[in-house]
């Protein structure tokens, strides 16, 4: 018998293996496609299901885009505002556009080579003047608009209708309410009837180093008085009483008229005194047929001394009477009195 040294593969054989082979890499690279179908389609449905902005269509970032518009550049530079059929909204002839709700847009332009800023609704026409050098988001449909080279804030809603034109230093929301400071100045609002309305004020005054403090929940004297009087009353009262105690008669001059200076500078109730504190401090409205007139009074605590004699913690409460003046269109201190405890 024949001895077989090798045993050899056939040619079909191999021809199967190169088969397999083909079919792996086939398998292979539809595992592949299958992979990428499915990662397209996971986020096609993420896509589709984001969440949609609020009806009211606020967009709290100032984005460049809302509701099935956004903006585009010309190629000019120009920046302008189309819809998804491609169909121009606003003309491309602002610097930036960014969107405060789908009809109201915030612009800037070039004037005299500062830019400022602006709002304007969806048919071009202009809600604010352009002063503004910005504007920020604060929450609840509350917009800060930031007017060029002044300090402070005044306060829009998203439409642009102006809501406190009183420059604030800041604003912040608590619950429902809005607390907004100037200054050492803090108040509680809330939007009604299209503007702040101011529900309590707490406010810090100084006379010659002697803090003068008022507080207030009422509604009717804070329906008649807002918080730029309020702050003119304390101002006034303050500084008055500061001089009073200084003999200070060219500042006293200088917050009233001639025919009432002297019963407000001659007669001082604080001559040879020493004043302790101020304690309880008030704000009332006087309302006349064709004006309002107010009265600040605050209760000082005070101690005199003329020679040997000398009475300590004298209680008073002493009451200024303010008045508008009619050329000026300020307020300006009319009278005082004085009422011992």
């Amino acid at each position: 018998m024949k001895k077989i040294n090798k045993i050899f593969v056939t040619g079909k054989s191999e021809k199967s293996n190169r088969y397999l082979k083909w079919i792996f890499v086939f398998l292979f690279a539809v595992l592949i496609a299958l992979s990428a179908a499915l990662i397209k389609f996971y986020f096609d449905v993420n896509k589709s299901t984001e969440k949609k902005e609020p009806d009211h269509g606020i967009i709290t970032d100032f984005s460049s885009s809302a509701n099935g518009y956004r903006t585009f550049t010309s190629e000019y530079g120009g920046v302008g505002v189309v819809n998804d059929d491609g169909r121009v909204i606003v003309e491309p002839e602002w610097n930036s556009i960014h969107f405060l709700k789908a009809d109201r847009f915030i612009v800037s332009q070039m004037f005299n080579g500062i830019e400022k800023m602006g709002i304007i609704d969806i048919d071009d026409n202009i809600i604010t003047p352009f002063i503004f050098q910005s504007f920020d988001p604060v929450g609840q449909g509350l917009v800060k608009g930031y007017v060029s080279e002044e300090d402070g804030f005044i306060i829009f809603d998203v439409s642009g209708n102006l809501l406190s034109g009183y420059k604030w230093d800041s604003v912040s929301l608590r619950d429902d309410k809005i607390i907004l400071t100037k200054d050492k100045d803090t108040f509680s609002a809330v939007v009604s009837n299209g503007h702040i309305e101011i529900i309590t004020a707490d406010m810090i005054r100084e006379a010659d180093g002697h803090l003068i403090y008022f507080k207030t929940e009422d509604k009717k004297l804070l329906s008649l008085v807002n918080e730029k009087k309020l702050s003119e009353i304390m101002n006034i009262s303050s500084i008055y009483l500061d001089s009073l105690i200084k003999n200070d008669k060219k500042t006293i001059a200088g917050l009233t008229e001639k025919q009432y200076y002297s019963a407000l500078a001659e007669n001082n109730i604080f001559d040879n005194c020493s004043l302790n504190n101020f304690t309880t401090c008030s704000i009332s409205v006087k309302e006349n047929s064709d004006s309002l007139s107010y009265v600040f009074s605050a209760v000082a605590d005070y101690d005199y001394k003329v020679g040997d004699t000398e009475i300590k913690n004298i209680i008073s409460e002493i009451s200024l009477n303010i008045i508008n003046d009619e050329k000026s269109g300020k307020l300006i201190l009319k009278s005082i009195n004085k009422n011992e405890l």
